[in-house]
Parts: C-alpha cells; structure tokens; sequence
C-alpha cells in the first residue's frame, strides 16, 4: 500500500484528500502544520508528499525547500491558483502542481505518476 503525508492547513481540504486517497487504496498521513510535517518525516518514510505552499498556518514554500535538499521523496505542490509561482515550485523540484479547489481525476494522475516515477 502506497503512502503519502498530505500538509494542507485547511481541514475540510485535507479531509477531503484523505478520503480520495485512500478510498483508492493509499495509506495517508495528515499533516496541518510545518511542525506537525517535519515530525511525521522523521517517524515515517513516504512515498509521496502533498504540500500545500501557500498555507494559513506557516510557510509550504520552506518545507518545500527543506525537503528537497533532503530527499528524494516526490511531492506534489498545491497552489490556490495558476500563477508564475508554479515555475517556481517546478524549480524546487515539485512533481507536479494541483490548483484549488483540486478535482479527484488530476489528484489520483498525479500521485500515480508521482509514485510511479520515484
């Protein structure tokens, strides 16, 4: 069974992923802050990490940073709308990018690809 942290400081969001997910046979691991993130990392290895950059309750762009110098993990990044700000995630070395509000068929490509491809 594939697993994936989802950082998402939106619980309604973050629910809903969840239950996308793992309906589809995915392990998932929640995630709301930066804190909560880098903890669930260290217990826990990944196959693939959603983080939503542009959170409420911290910086996804710093945890994207910090867990591309540190690991191969593919994550996909979620972002509120298309904006030069993907370039930039590319840059960091996101996989993928999901705007909101992130329909089901383009979430589960995308992990699929995501996990295929790390």
């Amino acid at each position: 069974m594939p697993r994936i942290l989802i950082l998402e400081s939106y619980r309604p969001t973050r629910q809903a992923l969840a239950m996308i997910l793992e309906r589809e046979g995915w392990e998932v691991t929640l995630s709301q802050t930066e804190q909560e993130t880098f903890g669930a990392l260290v217990d826990s290895d990944y196959d693939v990490l959603l983080v939503d950059l542009e959170m409420s309750t911290g910086d996804g762009w710093r945890v994207l940073q910090h867990l591309m110098s540190d690991r191969a993990t593919p994550i996909i990044a979620i972002l509120d709308q298309e904006s030069q700000r993907s370039q930039q995630a590319h840059d960091l070395g996101a996989r993928a990018i999901l705007y909101k509000p992130i329909r089901r068929k383009r979430l589960l490509d995308s992990a699929a690809a995501a996990l295929n491809r790390g």
